[in-house]
C-alpha cells in the first residue's frame, strides 16, 4: 500500500482507475477533448472531478475560447497541468492546483521560480536543469520543516532522540535521500558524449564504449552514459600517449 501518494498516473483506460486504487494510488490525470493533444482525450463529463486534467494545447483565440466556457467544470478539479499561459492566467487565482509543463521552456531554475512564486504549486522539470539548480528550486522558497515533536527517547542511547523508522518525518528524509543520491550520481555522469571536447564522432565514442576503453561508460536506454571526468583513449593510429581530459 503506498500511503498518501503523490503519484500521478495518466488514464487511458477508465477501467484501470480501480486497479490502481487497490494499491493506494489515487491521483489521476486525464487529458481534455478538445483542450488536448497527442492523448487519449476525455469529456469532462466523464472524468472524475478528484482528478487533475492535463491540458497541453496552446490556444488560438477560438480555442482559449473553448476553454474558457469550460472554465467553471475545470475549477471543480483538483489541479490542472497546463502549457498555454492563458490557462495560467485564468486559473491562478482559483484554488486549482496549478502544475507547469511547458516544452521547451522549464529549462531553467530563474524561470521555474517566477512560476511558482505567482500561483504554480508544481512544475515538470527538464532534464537540462543541475542538480544545483533543483536543489534551489525545491528549497530556496520553502521553511526547513522540523520534526523536533516527533521524536522520542532512543532505548539503545539513552541521552540521544530517535524518531521510528516509520514515522512519516523518517520516511520523508529516507525519500529525500534516494532523491539526492539519484541527482548526484546523475551529476557526476554526462550524457552521450562530448563531440566538441573530444573532437569524436557518435560513431567512434560507441566503439570505444563498446570495447570498454572507457572506465566507468555504461549503457541505459540505449545510450552510452560517460562519467565527466573521463579521458578520451588514446588515438592507437598515432605515435605517442595523446588524451584530452574533459
Amino acid at each position: 500500500m503506498i500511503a498518501n501518494s503523490k503519484i500521478l498516473i495518466n488514464i487511458n483506460n477508465l477501467n484501470d482507475i480501480n486497479e490502481y486504487k487497490k494499491i493506494g494510488i489515487n491521483n489521476f490525470l486525464f487529458a481534455v477533448k478538445d483542450l488536448s493533444i497527442g492523448y487519449t482525450s476525455y469529456d469532462l463529463e466523464n472524468i472524475p472531478t478528484d482528478s487533475y486534467l492535463f491540458i497541453n494545447r496552446v490556444f488560438d483565440t477560438e480555442g482559449i475560447n473553448i476553454f474558457k466556457s469550460k472554465l467553471e467544470q475545470i475549477k471543480q478539479y483538483k489541479g490542472v497541468i497546463f502549457e498555454d499561459l492563458g490557462v495560467y492566467h485564468l486559473l491562478k487565482d482559483t484554488g486549482v492546483e496549478l502544475i507547469w509543463f511547458q516544452n521547451h521552456f522549464t529549462t531553467n531554475y530563474q524561470s521555474m521560480n517566477y512560476y511558482l512564486n505567482n500561483g504554480c504549486t508544481s512544475a515538470v522539470v527538464s532534464n537540462e536543469i543541475t542538480l544545483d539548480e533543483i536543489t534551489e528550486i525545491a528549497f530556496k522558497n520553502k521553511e526547513l520543516q522540523s520534526f523536533a515533536d516527533k521524536v522520542g527517547n532512543c532505548i539503545f542511547y539513552t541521552n540521544e532522540k530517535r524518531a521510528s523508522k516509520f514515522a512519516p518525518c523518517a520516511v520523508k528524509f529516507i525519500a529525500f535521500s534516494k532523491i539526492t543520491n539519484k541527482l548526484i550520481q546523475i551529476s557526476k555522469l554526462q550524457n552521450l558524449y562530448n563531440d566538441e571536447k573530444w573532437d569524436i564522432t557518435e560513431r567512434r565514442i560507441n566503439v570505444l564504449c563498446k570495447e570498454g576503453r572507457i572506465p566507468g561508460a555504461y549503457k541505459e536506454n540505449k545510450r552510452w552514459m560517460i562519467p565527466a571526468d573521463a579521458v578520451k583513449p588514446a588515438d592507437k593510429r598515432l605515435k605517442g600517449d595523446v588524451s584530452i581530459s574533459l
